[in-house]
């Protein structure tokens, strides 16, 4: 429970913020809703099936499960690969990393021989392994190009202390958007939980057309910050990650 409260300010800051800005990036100019607000629930559907497809599911379910010894990320995911498959172009075995209890392979010898056709196809192609390579090296990079420097000047504190910090900021703030979603909600359309049908979606597609298609990119802000789940894997636990994301997910919808 407490690695579960520390990772409100860490992991789940980023997440609860990001809904803010999905209508004013969805609705550009071209794009104007009727006096069915066909178009404002097909947009409110988007959103509550790519929270609950992508990080509910798709993270939970399957992304966090992928650690390597309890660490996430790009390149923890990376090293996961190259341990399975000779995919690796950089020496990635050292003496000591045997002495881990998951880092030997527990699949048995007869599987490890034929392996999988993606494994062999990757290993047979040396571009293909730059490819990945390249790939993971990118999102370095892309991490450095915009960092915040007040929160790089609180990391030496320690991520528990700054998840101490941040941690009632964000459920002040959880709060008080739950408390106005459900006050909206009554007041101006108790009928917006027909949103969750997804024929909406649709409709607002067929309405809008390629305006609409363009304006889907305003859609992925909704889920902006999911990567952190998996990245601050090490810092925290499965468990401590899971355990608040239902609650975050209610709220956020």
């Amino acid at each position: 429970m407490l690695l579960a409260y520390q990772s409100l300010g860490v992991v789940y800051g980023d997440l609860s913020i990001s809904p803010l800005y999905v209508y004013k990036s969805t609705f550009a100019d071209d794009i104007t809703h009727t006096d069915s607000n066909d178009e404002i629930l097909g947009v409110l559907s988007f959103v509550f099936w790519t929270l609950t497809l992508i990080p509910l599911l798709k993270y939970v379910s399957i992304v966090l499960r992928a650690d390597d010894n309890g660490e996430g990320g790009t390149f923890a995911l990376y090293s996961l690969i190259c341990r399975h498959a000779n995919v690796s172009l950089l020496p990635n075995r050292q003496l000591a990393d045997e002495e881990l209890s998951t880092y030997s392979l527990e699949r048995p010898p007869e599987e490890v021989a034929h392996g999988s056709r993606v494994r062999r196809w990757l290993e047979a192609h040396r571009s293909l392994k730059t490819a990945l390579l390249v790939m993971v090296c990118s999102r370095l990079f892309l991490g450095l190009s915009s960092p915040c420097l007040f929160l790089f000047a609180l990391q030496h504190y320690g991520t528990h202390r700054v998840g101490f910090l941040f941690a009632p900021i964000i459920l002040a703030w959880l709060i008080c958007m739950s408390a106005l979603g459900v006050y909206n909600i009554i007041y101006w359309n108790p009928q917006v939980y027909m949103a969750l049908n997804p024929v909406y979606m649709f409709k607002f597609l067929k309405k809008t057309k390629k305006s609409g298609w363009m304006s889907l990119g305003g859609i992925l802000l909704c889920m902006t910050g999911s990567e952190a789940m998996f990245a601050d894997l090490g810092h925290f636990s499965y468990s401590a990650i899971h355990s608040l994301l239902s609650l975050l997910w209610c709220t956020l919808h």
